[in-house]
C-alpha cells in the first residue's frame, strides 16, 4: 500500500523541489513538510495532511491541469486507505491508482477533446458515469469491461479498438472480428444493451466458459 508520505516524496522529487522549496510554495514551514513526509505521530495518533492540504500540495506542484488532478487524486486515495478500516482499505487497491492503460487514455483523450465541456457532461449523463470519466481520464480508477464498450458507441468510435486498448480483448480476437464479412459485430450490439443485462452476459460467458473477453476471447464453434 502507498503511503501518503511515500507518494509525497516521489512527487516532490519528480519536480527538483526541495523541502523548503514545497513550503515556501504552500506558505508553511519546511519543518511541517518534513513531518509529513516522516510519517511522524502525535502520541498513538498518526499525523496526517488534510484532504485541503493535499489539494495544495498537489497545485503547488505545477504541471498540467491533468497532472494536477492526477496527483490530487493519487494523494486523497492514499491518505483515504490510511484513515479508514483495513477492509475498506483493501477495496481501495492500486489497481484504482494506477488507472487504466496508457494506450486506452491517450486514444479516449484524443477522442473527446473535439467537445466542448457541455457536450462531454452530455456524454458523461448519458453513460451514467457522474464524475468518474473525468478521473479515470486523469489516470485515476477504472472502467469496467461494459463501460468501455458503452463509452465507445456514444464516442461513435471501435468497440473492439477501445476493448484492446483497455486490455478487455486480445488483439487475435479483433482481428477475428474484422477479417470475418458473415460476422456479427457482437461488441456493437453488446454496446446497445441495457449496463444490467451486459454486466450479466459477462458474467455468464464467462462462468460458462463460453465466451472469455480477457484471455482469447473465447467463442462458442458456429454452426453453418
Amino acid at each position: 500500500m502507498v503511503l501518503v508520505k511515500d507518494l509525497l516524496v516521489r512527487m516532490r522529487i519528480a519536480q527538483n523541489l526541495t523541502q523548503t522549496e514545497l513550503a515556501e510554495k504552500l506558505g508553511c514551514t519546511a519543518s511541517h513538510i518534513s513531518i509529513i513526509e516522516g510519517g511522524k505521530s502525535s502520541g498513538r495518533k498518526k499525523i496526517l495532511p488534510s484532504d485541503d492540504m493535499l489539494r495544495r500540495i498537489a497545485q503547488c506542484l505545477g504541471g498540467s491541469p491533468l497532472d494536477v488532478q492526477r496527483r490530487t487524486y493519487q494523494l486523497l486515495l492514499a491518505r483515504a486507505r490510511e484513515v479508514c478500516s483495513p477492509e475498506v482499505a483493501e477495496l481501495l487497491d492500486d489497481q484504482i491508482l494506477s488507472g487504466m492503460p496508457a494506450a486506452f487514455l491517450e486514444r479516449v483523450r484524443q477522442d473527446v477533446s473535439q467537445y466542448s465541456d457541455e457536450e462531454l457532461s452530455r456524454v458523461t449523463d448519458q453513460l451514467q458515469l457522474g464524475g468518474r470519466l473525468k478521473q479515470v481520464l486523469s489516470g485515476i480508477g477504472r472502467l469496467s469491461q461494459a463501460e468501455v464498450a458503452r463509452l465507445a458507441q456514444v464516442l461513435g468510435q471501435s468497440s473492439e479498438t477501445y476493448l484492446v486498448d483497455a486490455g478487455y480483448l486480445s488483439e487475435s480476437a479483433r482481428l477475428l472480428f474484422g477479417r470475418n464479412p458473415n460476422c456479427v459485430n457482437i461488441l456493437q450490439i453488446f454496446g446497445s444493451l441495457r449496463p444490467e443485462t451486459q454486466e450479466e452476459l459477462l458474467r455468464f460467458g464467462e462462468a460458462s466458459g463460453s465466451l472469455s473477453v480477457t484471455d482469447g476471447a473465447r467463442l462458442p464453434a458456429s454452426h453453418e
